[in-house]
């Protein structure tokens, strides 16, 4: 073989070997800082929508990317405004980007000029419940500690809409078991609801009323298997305690860390008509230790 085909070859090879890892480079994704442990009063989140942030819809793939850069060290979801739509039927839950649509407007707010204008589909055929959330994953693992956190959100809905209004927090402490604090309002007849088990178990009622804004919150130990729930209108403020918190078994999804997810948006019952509703001031915080 010639010197000039041995250079060739040597030559093709080293530039293979330096694209390989060149492209291993950018596929690599860089490892977070870990944060300082939330203090009591700090924010982990507060979306006021003012800078008309992204809103990403989750998708399976995206999904599938927050987990795997998650077991990395890798907390890029934490900063993403996440609009996860579903449909459900009995316990199946499939997440699905047509469900629902979310999109930053100056037409209503309850604080500043901007708010999210949603929207959540008509229940397609074989399925029982359509649902539209904003949704943010914190999955920096010196943010999630046991403590008391407060979540909320300020919501309106338009007349002529009827909307079954959701938010509420996930802790993930491990895979193995998974607690739920949610709850809402059913704005067709007023009747405010904690879940269970998939369950809409009711625990009170108020005068519901359209086209006004209203503000719904939880204030959750997550050291306690009980939550509080609280309502603000114009016109009335309720407490209603919750004597529970959905417990669910494994789920594959969290093996090897730990998580926090927190939602508010709203569901559909009806198969014939879209629903509408804002949401506002969507935040989670540390009240103690």
């Amino acid at each position: 073989m010639s010197k000039t085909k041995v250079v060739i070859i040597v030559v093709v090879i080293l530039t293979i070997l330096i694209s390989s890892s060149f492209l291993l480079i950018l596929r690599r994704q860089p490892k977070s800082e870990e944060s300082p442990p939330p203090q009591v009063g700090e924010f982990l989140f507060i979306d006021t929508y003012e800078d008309s942030p992204t809103i990403t819809e989750t998708t399976h793939d995206l999904w599938t990317q927050v987990i795997a850069d998650t077991k990395k060290g890798n907390y890029w979801a934490d900063e993403v405004h996440w609009l996860e739509n579903a449909k459900s039927a009995e316990k199946s839950y499939a997440i699905d980007p047509e469900m629902g649509q979310a999109t930053i407007t100056s037409s209503t707010a309850h604080n500043g000029t901007r708010s999210v204008m949603m929207d959540v589909s008509a229940v397609p055929p074989d399925y029982t419940y359509s649902s539209c959330l904003l949704a943010r994953y914190i999955r920096n693992q010196s943010l999630i500690v046991d403590a008391v956190y407060e979540v909320g959100a300020w919501f309106y809905v338009p007349a002529g809409n009827v909307p079954v209004i959701v938010f509420g927090m996930e802790n993930h402490p491990s895979w193995v078991t998974q607690y739920f604090a949610y709850a809402g309002i059913e704005t067709e007849n007023g009747t405010v609801f904690a879940m269970d088990d998939n369950l809409r178990i009711p625990v009170g009622s108020v005068n519901f009323q359209h086209d006004t804004w209203f503000k719904l919150w939880i204030t959750w130990d997550l050291r306690a298997q009980n939550f509080t729930l609280n309502y603000k209108s114009p016109t009335e403020e309720k407490t209603f305690q919750v004597d529970w918190t959905w417990k669910s078994g494994g789920n594959l999804a969290y093996i090897g860390y730990k998580a926090f997810n927190f939602y508010a948006g709203a569901g559909n019952l009806q198969s014939a008509k879209s629903q509408k509703f804002y949401v506002d001031d969507f935040y989670a915080k540390v009240v103690s230790g």
